[in-house]
């Protein structure tokens, strides 16, 4: 496995948070209460898996590689300007989800109009990722360099979030899936 791959096996976990988000949304649209409890832990897992795992996996370990290989950096410098965008948008979703849990006026409305906006940025970056970026670092990385880059994307993960942590994750997100009915 390389190390796109690694990150492409997080974008697949990524694809449930959105769909389980969606489903939230579609709720909070048709004038049924989503569960509030299930939307702070995506937030949660989005926090903690998302910025703090995934995005930094990219911008500490494979972006600088990239960059080293020849990948223009003002294309990565739009990729973490995306991400930065990612994070306010979310941590706008976060507080909407805490207005619709006090039942503030108007919070349903603004959370689902949020929560959409955030599942299509987020939807287009991977989709960018994958079909431009990651087949460029294929083609740029030599296979000694990315397996070096792979067996550092692991050792982030220990060292930043925690296997122990990504496990616990893992195992809320599937509960979730499971209860949405979300097959992968």
């Amino acid at each position: 496995m390389n190390c796109t791959d690694e990150l492409c096996l997080d974008h697949e976990k990524i694809a449930a948070l959105l769909t389980i988000l969606d489903l939230s949304i579609k709720k909070l649209e048709s004038g049924k209460v989503a569960s509030l409890e299930d939307l702070r832990w995506l937030f949660e897992f989005n926090r903690d898996f998302v910025i703090c795992n995934h995005n930094q996996k990219e911008e500490n370990v494979l972006f600088p590689a990239l960059v080293s290989a020849g990948f223009p950096g003002e294309h990565i410098d739009s990729l973490i300007e995306e991400h930065h965008r990612i994070r306010s948008r979310a941590k706008t979703v976060r507080g909407f989800i805490e207005d619709y849990g006090e039942g503030a006026f108007g919070a349903r409305a603004r959370l689902a109009d949020a929560g959409r906006k955030y599942i299509d940025v987020l939807k287009e970056h991977i989709e960018f990722e994958e079909k431009a970026v990651y087949p460029v670092a294929e083609e740029l990385l030599s296979n000694e360099l990315d397996e070096h880059l792979t067996a550092k994307l692991r050792v982030f993960v220990e060292t930043r979030v925690g296997v122990g942590r990504l496990i616990d994750l893992q195992e809320v997100l599937d509960s979730l899936k499971e209860i949405y009915g979300i097959e992968t």
